[in-house]
């Protein structure tokens, strides 16, 4: 819904206003109550919202009429964030490095990387780091995991990884992050 390769706006239809907003207002009604899980229902409504607006036939470019660098990132960025948000320990992170998202489109490892930075200007790892880095933010910030936790659903076999991993990327311990924000 937010890539350069589809349209972002969606007219909202007199008849389709009214659902849209009773989800605000029930988001809004939950941020303020005290209710202890609050954000997971804000997020599945916020969840809720997306699917029906998805499913409102959005008028894509199709991926016949991209270049092939630009199909084999789009395929890559949706593996990549088909894996999020992560929802339990119990199903850790499972597509972690290049070489796993190329084994999973059937390519080799190089031509994944060439096609990712001819589009993005990054590396494949560089995009996933980030993605790991930003989602590690919303487990400490919006779960009651522990850290370990965290990084073991993250793909971290070792706590210490984790740590040393997300003070490298944001130049700050996951407990300082969590104590802080």
């Amino acid at each position: 819904m937010f890539k350069d390769w589809s349209s972002p706006f969606i007219e909202i239809s007199d008849e389709q206003l009214p659902l849209i907003l009773s989800y605000f207002q029930e988001m809004y009604r939950l941020n303020q109550s005290n209710y202890q899980l609050r954000y997971f229902s804000i997020r599945n409504h916020l969840s809720a919202i997306f699917h029906y607006v998805l499913e409102q036939k959005v008028d894509e470019i199709h991926a016949v009429e991209l270049p092939s660098n630009v199909r084999l990132y789009k395929k890559f960025d949706e593996l990549l964030n088909k894996q999020f948000p992560l929802d339990s320990p119990a199903h850790p992170l499972i597509l972690k490095t290049p070489a796993d998202f190329a084994t999973k489109l059937n390519i080799h490892v190089n031509h994944l990387n060439s096609s990712v930075k001819s589009v993005t200007k990054q590396t494949t790892t560089q995009i996933i780091k980030q993605k790991i880095v930003e989602e590690a933010k919303n487990l400490l910030l919006y779960t009651d995991w522990d850290i370990a936790q965290v990084g073991y659903t993250l793909g971290f076999e070792e706590p210490a990884h984790f740590n040393n991993f997300f003070k490298k990327h944001t130049l700050t311990s996951p407990l300082k992050f969590k104590q802080e924000n």
